[in-house]
């Protein structure tokens, strides 16, 4: 539920409104107005919303995030009018079965609060005339993404065009487990500007050691959706898509529609294989690797290629108590050469994984191209 209203926020109402029988956990976050924003006094602000807009946009926004976060329920209250220092200007509440879920929730909630709705906020100085907060340079967003990704900007093969291309992709990534966590972090670090992550499972205890998107706050939550609030709280930048479901057959092609390119980062035979059929009917480029123990294997298939697959995959033994055995950093290595063959091709650069099988092999330090073999 969403709120937009003119009258002090009454923080018992709200929790009523939120109560449920089979909540166990609520999460609340508090807006307060200040008296000051960087080093200037601050009297009084003032909130200004398109209020139709503004209410539409937040029951979506709420909506959406209780689809990311089963079993949760989410209120957001959000004052217009002159507010004076101390009072309330926002109220988040979460519930859900269980605490993870709900300071998630509330989390990825604040976050989207800020970056979607159409509020505006005049501060009311002490030592000077009032200003639309969003309307200053300190704030403006161009600004902000200029600085974030300076380094990426200075590279050479980069630069602003490279850097505005980026900004223009959309990228799929399948699976959020270690490679994916890890390919995630380098797209989103190097700018691509919209990331979608497909991933029906949740965060379990044994994917912390190598699934560094996860903490221990977020074990029973959807790795998407959790990935997803993760990434939102480092770059604020990118937009995020998450899906808490299968990539089967019945969705694979409206999945991978309006994707530059599609990062497979699945860990069982028969997704990996979908992935390249689909994508070479829809004509999206696929960046694919596998890992088993001390050892990976990466892939590029470009539209057209005829290759009939990869040229070598581990030889995976049977399945061992706890899951298939895997040396953490090979994961965050394959992971992370996969966002970089996605970029290059998102840039216009030579992709050598295109051309034969990469087997990184970590025990013994080496890289060794195999060519494919063509059908």
């Amino acid at each position: 539920m969403f709120l937009l209203q003119a009258a002090p926020i009454d923080v018992a109402v709200c929790r009523r409104l939120l109560q449920r029988a089979d909540a166990g956990a609520c999460a609340i976050f508090e807006g307060w107005v200040r008296d000051h924003h960087h080093g200037r006094g601050v009297q009084r602000l003032e909130f200004e919303a398109f209020d139709d807009m503004v209410r539409l946009e937040g029951e979506r926004m709420v909506e959406e995030i209780e689809q990311r976060f089963r079993g949760v329920c989410v209120l957001c209250v959000h004052r217009v009018g002159t507010l004076e220092i101390g009072e309330m200007a926002v109220w988040i509440g979460a519930t859900s079965a269980h605490r993870p879920t709900a300071f998630a929730a509330c989390r990825e909630t604040i976050e989207e609060l800020k970056r979607r709705l159409p509020i505006w906020k005049k501060e009311h100085f002490a030592d000077g005339p009032a200003e639309w907060v969003d309307c200053t340079q300190e704030q403006n967003p161009t600004g902000r993404c200029d600085d974030y990704f300076s380094r990426v900007k200075n590279l050479h093969e980069v630069g602003p065009s490279g850097l505005t291309r980026l900004a223009a992709a959309r990228v799929l990534v399948l699976g959020a487990g270690g490679l994916g966590s890890a390919a995630l972090e380098g797209l989103a670090g190097s700018g691509v500007g919209a990331l979608t992550v497909v991933d029906a499972s949740l965060v379990e205890r044994s994917n912390l050691p190598r699934q560094t998107l996860y903490t221990e706050g977020d074990i029973g939550l959807p790795k998407a959706a959790a990935a997803a609030a993760r990434l939102r709280l480092r770059n604020p930048h990118v937009q995020l898509a998450a899906h808490t479901r299968e990539f089967v057959a019945q969705n694979a092609a409206a999945l991978i529609a309006g994707h530059a390119v599609v990062l497979d980062c699945t860990d069982n035979l028969a997704t990996r294989a979908l992935a390249l059929e689909s994508c070479r009917t829809a004509g999206v480029p696929l960046v694919q690797a596998t890992v088993f123990g001390f050892e990976g294997t990466l892939d590029t298939f470009l539209p057209g290629a005829v290759e009939t697959g990869p040229a070598y995959w581990p030889a995976a033994g049977p399945r061992e108590a706890g899951g298939l055995p895997v040396f953490t950093p090979a994961v965050a290595m394959l992971g992370h050469l996969q966002a970089g063959e996605a970029i290059k091709l998102l840039l216009g650069l030579p992709v050598p994984s295109a051309a034969a099988t990469l087997l990184v092999d970590l025990l013994q330090l080496s890289l060794t191209r195999i060519a494919r073999v063509s059908s």
